[in-house]
């Protein structure tokens, strides 16, 4: 399926990330080449993502790349709540390589995060899901 491209409404480099205002409350992040996502790195999205969403309730979908990863904390720390998850209301993670399936897999049977949470093979089938989820 050809992959969708949007032309972001804001967008904004974090020092491993890019967060983009896709849609009206559609939040996309794309991971940096051969980068890490700690714990400070976890908190400043979702503090950027909360302001790019004007504060309103989001959905968050993410692309990481075949050389980033998500720290053990970090990925604990994001299967918790906290005063800005009361606004994500979901996340989709797009899934390009068999790592990231088996990584993705793991942390959702492990960390069992608290926002409504799938994994896409595509932008496209992302974002449907997204616009479902905030509908609700």
């Amino acid at each position: 399926m050809k992959e969708t491209t949007s032309i972001p409404l804001k967008k904004i480099a974090l020092e491993n990330v890019y967060i983009e205002l896709i849609e009206n409350n559609i939040i996309f992040l794309s991971v940096k080449e051969h980068r890490t996502l700690e714990v400070k790195d976890i908190k400043k999205i979702r503090e950027e993502s909360f302001l790019l969403a004007g504060r309103k309730k989001y959905a968050l979908i993410t692309k990481g790349t075949i050389s980033s990863s998500v720290s053990k904390d970090a990925r604990e720390f994001m299967a918790k709540q906290n005063s800005f998850d009361s606004y994500r209301k979901s996340i989709a993670l797009i899934i390009s390589f068999l790592p990231e399936q088996l990584v993705s897999n793991f942390y959702l049977k492990i960390n069992r995060p608290k926002t409504p949470t799938k994994t896409s093979t595509n932008k496209k089938e992302a974002i449907i899901w997204s616009k479902k989820q905030l509908n609700q």
